[in-house]
C-alpha cells in the first residue's frame, strides 16, 4: 500500500462495517431482570397482543415515536422498506421488556437480551412483547452515518 491511499483507511474501515446484517445482543441479564421476565412472560395472553408496526426506510424510522404501556402486550412489525440494510437499535427499551420466547425449533433464546435487531432490504419481523420498566428510551439505526442523517427516535413505555 503506497502512503496516498492512507487518506482513505477510515473510509475503508467505514464500508467494511457496512457487511451483512446481524442481531445484536448485550450482557448477560441480572436476576432481578431474569425473575421480572420470567413473570411477564408466563402472564402473558399473547393473542390479545397489540399490532405496532415501524418502517425503517433512508434514513427514517416512521413513527419515530413510540408510545407504549407497561404491562400490555405487544406484537412489534419492524419493516425494512429500504434501499439498504438497517437496525432497530434500542438496548434500553429491550432490557425494559419481556420478549416471547421463540417456538420449539425455532432457534434458542439467549441469556443475553436483545439489544439491535438487523433488518436487510425488503425484510421485516414481528417481536411480541411484554413493556415492563416505564422510561424514555433511545432508538437508533447503527449503520454507518444513518443516525447522522436523522435515522434515530424514542421509545416511551409509560
Amino acid at each position: 500500500m503506497t502512503w496516498r491511499l492512507l487518506p482513505l483507511l477510515p473510509l475503508l474501515a467505514a464500508l467494511a462495517a457496512c457487511g451483512g446484517p446481524q442481531d445484536r445482543y448485550g450482557a448477560r441479564e441480572t436476576a432481578t431482570e431474569a425473575a421480572q421476565r420470567i413473570a411477564a412472560i408466563a402472564a402473558a395472553d399473547w393473542a390479545a397482543a397489540e399490532s405496532v408496526t415501524v418502517t425503517l426506510d433512508e434514513y427514517s424510522f416512521a413513527p419515530d415515536a413510540l408510545n407504549l404501556r407497561a404491562g400490555r402486550i405487544y406484537a412489534l412489525t419492524l419493516v425494512n422498506a429500504g434501499a439498504a440494510a438497517h437496525t432497530f437499535t434500542a438496548p434500553g427499551f429491550f432490557r425494559a421488556i419481556a420478549m416471547r420466547p421463540p417456538a420449539p425449533g425455532q432457534g434458542a433464546h439467549g441469556v443475553a437480551p436483545l439489544e439491535s435487531v438487523a433488518l436487510g432490504e425488503g425484510q421485516s419481523r414481528t417481536l411480541a412483547f411484554v413493556a415492563v420498566t416505564p422510561g424514555a428510551y433511545a432508538l437508533a439505526c447503527e449503520r454507518p452515518l444513518h443516525g447522522v442523517f436523522g435515522m434515530k427516535g424514542t421509545i416511551r413505555i409509560e
